[in-house]
């Protein structure tokens, strides 16, 4: 059986994002070879989904389904029933939704597939005696002891080879700056899914494509770059062939995301940050640091033309409005030589409100204090 696998879709994201990840599917559906079974690993969607993000999975889904069958495992960012309508559309060939674990035996070959399922709902369904903690330890066990008990009634089916799809955390996973990991979900070790019987598997929930464990088991990561700051020019798909027993990943082109930061200050900024990028297909995002005296405007159509002007047309930008007095009392402050100067600066700055004068008495003793001790 050979399968093609991915996850982390996030349709919804914005309109933007939405193009991107046709451009992805359609890539994949271009460069994956001949396959038995796509697998979706969940986060079809962003959120809770409207009638514009269902009417793009249904193109996703008719996209594939001119392939392969399609299996979608739920995510954490997937809710209750959102995705069971994708089961209904009309297309090339079947679409199964598993919102709770279950198995597809093919041949010699089973396939598990567990979604996103909460500590919280372990706990609830599998039980847990009372008065003992639901941990992350006593619920990854709960759910080991499960799998252990899956692979054998399997095995004893005639499966040579099980795989797991799953949406999960995997201990010791890379994970990338920019992404805001959503506990509560089941963390296992890829030793622990080796030792239950699993012979491989594909994972989301974790953006960063990566190889886990003996090769084996792989994160395909996003299927786009989410969020500015993922600077990949490639993303990932998963190519299992059960009979060979191979898990490999293959790369997706994608849009790199890049943030710059540039200070605005009396008419007049540094282009330094922008003029080191040499890639102008890139996504960028702008962070201009502004005073309150300032025409924001003004500053987005100069600083846009000088982008373009340069080739870069898909350009966001932000604006943080620092009060003047802010940047005042800076340079004040910067410029005084002790610790007890620098109080004083710091306190005076703003309309010369002070603190009261025992608390300034004490406070300037203590920095004088401070500035001997460390100068000796």
């Amino acid at each position: 059986m050979k399968i093609v696998a991915f996850g982390d879709v996030h349709i919804g994201v914005s309109d933007t994002d939405n193009l991107e990840v046709m451009k992805a599917i359609e890539y994949i559906c271009k460069d994956a070879p001949a396959c038995d079974l796509i697998v979706i690993t969940g986060d079809v969607y962003n959120k809770l989904s409207d009638p514009a993000m269902r009417n793009k999975a249904v193109q996703v889904v008719d996209m594939l389904t001119d392939i392969a069958p399609v299996a979608i495992v739920k995510g954490n960012h997937d809710r209750f029933q959102d995705l069971v309508i994708l089961e209904r559309i009309k297309c090339g060939r079947q679409v199964t939704v598993y919102e709770r674990p279950a198995a597809l035996e093919y041949g010699d070959a089973t396939l598990l597939f567990v979604p996103w399922i909460s500590k919280a709902e372990w706990t609830a369904v599998r039980g847990i005696d009372d008065g003992v903690e639901a941990t992350d330890d006593s619920v990854s066990g709960m759910f080991m002891t499960w799998l252990r008990t899956e692979v054998m009634r399997y095995r004893d089916r005639g499966a040579r080879k099980i795989y797991l799809f799953s949406h999960l955390t995997v201990t010791g996973c890379r994970v990338s700056e920019t992404q805001e990991i959503m506990g509560g979900g089941i963390m296992v070790g890829t030793d622990n899914l080796k030792d239950a019987g699993i012979d491989g598997g594909v994972f989301g929930h974790i953006h960063m494509p990566q190889v886990l464990g003996d090769g084996s088991f792989v994160y395909t990561g996003s299927l786009t770059n989410l969020n500015f700051g993922e600077t990949d020019k490639t993303k990932a798909y998963a190519y299992i062939d059960t009979v060979t027993g191979t898990v490999e990943l293959k790369d997706v082109p994608v849009i790199p995301r890049v943030s710059v930061s540039i200070n605005w200050i009396d008419g007049a900024w540094d282009s330094a940050p922008i003029d080191e990028l040499t890639d102008t297909g890139i996504r960028l995002r702008v962070r201009i640091k502004m005073s309150d005296a300032d025409d924001r405007q003004v500053i987005d159509s100069h600083i846009r033309n000088y982008l373009e002007a340069r080739g870069f047309m898909d350009v966001h930008t932000e604006f943080l409005r620092v009060p003047k007095e802010q940047d005042t009392r800076h340079d004040e402050v910067t410029e005084c030589k002790t610790v007890g100067e620098k109080l004083v600066a710091y306190w005076g700055v703003i309309d010369r409100k002070f603190p009261t004068p025992e608390a300034m008495e004490r406070t300037l003793q203590l920095a004088e204090e401070l500035t001997t001790e460390i100068a000796s």
